[in-house]
């Protein structure tokens, strides 16, 4: 095998690859939101009663992220979520009411109108990872055999 044959592969079949895990991750956690979905029929109003920031460390610094938590009602009883989702700081408010679905047969199992959409970009990059993988390959091959 030629040196660029190796190179293209390597190059191109990494990005391929990790391409792939993001493909394979984003529709996995897709259907696990449509399960979701299916249980979760009965909607109600929730609020924003706080955001919660947490801080991460990392080695160029540290890095912020806020979790919006949310406080809904179903019958006569008072229900806290906090969401599994950063946000930017000012995407969510407190006092700020948003629709939340849930189980009528157990009203902790609820999702948040608008997070269900937030997973759909691991496909969306996985998809492009591996479009890109392939033309790094091609791009490889040919600048190879030019030369």
């Amino acid at each position: 095998m030629d040196n660029t044959l190796i190179l293209a592969l390597s190059i191109g079949g990494t990005f391929v690859l990790v391409g792939f895990i993001f493909l394979i991750a984003g529709i996995i956690i897709n259907n696990n939101v449509k399960k979701i979905q299916t249980r979760c029929t009965e909607k109600t109003i929730g609020k924003v009663i706080d955001i919660v920031e947490r801080k991460s460390y990392t080695e160029d610094g540290i890095s912020h992220s806020w979790f919006p938590v949310f406080e809904y009602i179903v019958g006569d009883r008072k229900l806290k979520r906090n969401s599994q989702y950063a946000g930017v700081s000012d995407k969510y408010k407190v006092g700020q009411e948003i629709n939340i679905y849930y189980n009528p047969e157990n009203p902790q199992d609820c999702y948040i109108e608008g997070e269900e959409r937030k997973m759909m970009w691991i496909i969306i990059v996985g998809i492009i990872t591996i479009v890109a993988g392939i033309f790094i390959g091609i791009s490889i091959i040919n600048d190879g055999k030019l030369n």
